[in-house]
């Protein structure tokens, strides 16, 4: 079964060689020591099995390497180099563990795919060049001085032990995603446990509707406006930086919360939450993915409440944002602007929601705009760069001031010029829209210099990155004359958790019951503590950070000076 034969001048080559080869697996294992920690710490018998896993898959590795290379050993070296390529690609570009949530990310951000290379290449550049040293390496002859033979039947027996215990490692809850664990072979394991987990969560059943409706307003339109990328201290309104002068115009139609706080500070989660709704509470409980994804969609409560249901989405062609078969079927007329149009999808959207707010039947209407993401500079015309200097497109920066002129610059021509198109000749006396983002962005706060990663860190996240508008336009006198007192009170003060329920007791509902359920309305006093969400919204841990009530102190002033200085 085994037999060797190695030239003496050959050892020390093949030596180097295999040491490289796992230097280069352990440099892209991040927090390795933290982990093993937690394992050491948590359980002896979790920690024996992060042991076995290490030694289990770089034995393997390691006589994959020096041994003859069959056709089916080949295809495991391909699939265990790609699979360290993923977890290293995953780092650079995201700074974190390949998690449920970062997987999620890249399949939701996949539609940005051209974007992101052309823009972010840079980054890719070593994860690729780690990569191609390693196909060389291990496909160089060193077969030949080395006669290993191993029995298929061995071959498998070591693939299924490193397999079992990453797969035990991967699936507990604690959202550490593969951290510290082995790159070339734990997301095998790791991918096929989310796989486990997502047919779980497609057996999760939607409860029906159980609050009662027991007042009427009179609105015929209620419409929720979810942006993406859009800082609140970049709306005029709330922090002049003469990104959106239209809004300022139309004040007197504007109820305006000031600067409000997405639940997450990544698009899945946050459209997630205002879609199937769910009280902080909740959330932050062990079972509260469990919970969001068996609370009633806002498309039933709608329905429900004798109004049609539009979904109009002018960011992407495919679902997303875990919008699925069993979401869709609540959902009467989906549409999606033309993407070949050399019109700009927001302001296709735009007009198409003008219309629509015209038609006399009672609709509920989400409308999922493609705002800001990155990269900043393919987001507006070359003829609206009303601020320079800006960013290349195709090239990361360093430059902050041109960041934010790009980032301003986008800002004007998706959010301003999108209510200019949609308010200008219309009434909106039995309209009301919300309007919010997603989440905010990082433009290089508070000392960070990535110059990749704007928004979504699981690690030192920036409270930039969740900062967002609270909007609401409207002519409707009752909602008005119910606005007032909250104004006052919730200004600067409230967070994506208080949307839901708002559109519910719009809809109909009993507010005590919605309050009981969920959290308190932007009518009432908003005691739901300040806060954003990270991790991994259905698999895992969410971590919940506080943050300061007065979110007046998260505006950097210095934006104001380069501004200023320019």
């Amino acid at each position: 079964m085994l037999h060797i034969i190695i030239p003496e001048k050959k050892i020390l080559t093949i030596i180097l060689k295999v040491f490289i080869c796992i230097f280069l697996l352990f440099i892209v294992v991040k927090d390795f020591n933290e982990t093993n920690q937690y394992y050491l710490n948590t359980s002896a018998i979790e920690y024996i099995f992060f042991i076995i896993a290490w030694i289990s898959s770089i034995l393997l590795f390691i006589i994959l390497i020096i041994g003859e290379k069959t056709f089916f050993k080949k295809i495991l070296i391909i699939v265990f180099l790609t699979s360290y390529l993923l977890v290293d690609i995953c780092y650079s570009t995201l700074n974190t563990t390949l998690t449920a949530e970062t997987i999620s990310l890249f399949w939701n951000e996949r539609s940005y795919f051209d974007e992101a290379l052309f823009t972010y290449w840079n980054i890719l550049i070593f994860p690729f060049a780690r990569f191609l040293i390693l196909i060389i390496i291990t496909f160089s002859a060193i077969d030949k001085f080395i006669k290993l033979r191993i029995n298929n039947k061995i071959l498998i027996i070591l693939i299924i032990i490193p397999f079992t215990t990453i797969f035990i490692l991967s699936s507990k809850p604690n959202g550490k995603g593969i951290d510290g664990l082995p790159p070339h072979f734990a997301p095998i394991p790791f991918t096929s446990h989310l796989a486990i987990v997502h047919i779980q969560y497609k057996k999760i059943k939607r409860k029906e509707v159980d609050i009662p409706i027991n007042h009427h307003f009179d609105i015929k339109n209620i419409v929720l406006i979810i942006d993406e990328s859009i800082r609140g201290d970049f709306i005029d309104l709330n922090y002049n930086r003469k990104t959106t002068p239209y809004l300022i115009m139309i004040k007197n139609k504007i109820i305006n919360y000031g600067l409000a706080i997405s639940s997450y500070n990544r698009s899945n989660g946050s459209n997630a939450i205002l879609r199937m709704g769910i009280s902080l509470q909740d959330l932050i409980s062990k079972e509260g993915h469990k919970i969001l994804f068996s609370n009633p969609f806002i498309w039933q409560y709608a329905k429900n409440a004798g109004f049609k249901t539009i979904y109009i989405d002018s960011q992407k062609l495919q679902f997303q944002n875990y919008m699925d078969e069993n979401e869709i079927k609540y959902i009467d007329l989906i549409i999606r602007p033309n993407f070949n149009s050399q019109e700009d999808t927001d302001h296709q959207a735009a007009n198409i929601l003008k219309k629509l707010l015209q038609q006399p039947e009672k609709k509920f209407i989400i409308l999922v705009k493609a705002g800001c993401h990155f990269p900043y500079e393919s987001r507006y015309p070359k003829s609206e760069r009303i601020f320079s200097p800006v960013m290349t497109f195709g090239l990361p920066t360093n430059d902050r001031l041109k960041l934010i002129n790009s980032y301003r610059n986008a800002i004007r021509w998706s959010v301003n010029n999108f209510f200019q198109i949609l308010i200008s000749n219309i009434s909106l006396k039995d309209t009301v829209i919300f309007y919010t983002s997603d989440h905010g962005q990082n433009l290089f706060d508070e000392g960070t210099n990535d110059i990749n990663l704007r928004h979504g860190t699981n690690k030192n996240s920036k409270v930039q990155e969740v900062i967002v508008p609270m909007m609401i336009l409207t002519e409707n006198k009752n909602f008005i004359q119910l606005s007032r007192k909250s104004l006052f009170i919730n200004f600067n003060k409230t967070t994506h958790f208080n949307i839901f329920p708002t559109i519910l007791y719009l809809m109909g509902y009993n507010k005590t019951a919605i309050s009981s359920k969920y959290n308190a309305t932007l009518f009432d006093t908003n005691d739901t503590p300040l806060g954003f969400f990270n991790g991994n919204l259905r698999f895992g841990i969410r971590k919940f950070n506080k943050i300061d009530y007065d979110l007046t102190k998260y505006i950097d002033k210095e934006i104001d000076i380069l501004i200023k200085g320019n």
